[in-house]
């Protein structure tokens, strides 16, 4: 029974270039982030040997993170069709009742959240190579703060410039 819940993998209606398109893509802002680790080489310690070892263990660990719950949902609530942004949250509440569905909307922030805090620090790395290169100006590549080596100012630029962005949006 279960296996008849996740049929058919191509929906009837679409066309198999469309579907891997979409598959494509999702796959792609799955595993966004994992370009901007070259950005922050410099800050790790040992990175030659540091990021093949993280990799090994939380790439794994992502894509159980990603299709174990796309799985249970699919195998448990028979209704593919109805799927639309969101729907994880309304998996779990029909799975689990309101408490799962709260927590799974939680969950979801929490993700949300993590990877907005692993891209936007990252960002002020373009400003301070930037202004290492007198681009916009060398005030940005400045270390202002003597204890951490943090170019703080290019860090509030990126944040005033996230935020602004994000009001926008």
């Amino acid at each position: 029974m279960a296996s008849q819940s996740i049929r058919p993998v191509v929906p009837p209606d679409r066309p198999l270039a469309q579907v891997f398109g979409v598959g494509l893509a999702l796959g792609l802002w799955l595993y966004s982030g994992y370009e901007q680790l070259s950005s922050v080489a410099e800050e790790v310690e040992n990175p030659q040997r540091t990021f093949p070892r993280a990799l090994a263990v939380v790439v794994p660990l992502s894509i159980v993170t990603y299709f174990l719950p796309t799985f249970a949902a699919l195998a448990s609530v028979d209704n593919w069709q109805n799927w639309k942004d969101g729907y994880f949250s309304i998996a779990a509440q029909q799975i689990g009742g309101p408490w799962l569905g709260s927590l799974m909307t939680v969950g979801a922030m929490v993700g949300i959240m993590a990877l907005l805090n692993s891209t936007v620090p990252n960002q002020h790395t373009y400003a301070v190579h930037a202004g290492r290169r007198r681009l916009p100006s060398p005030f940005f590549s400045r270390v202002n703060n003597p204890r951490y080596g943090t170019p703080w100012i290019a860090i509030l630029l990126s944040a005033a410039i996230y935020a602004s962005l994000a009001m926008h949006t």
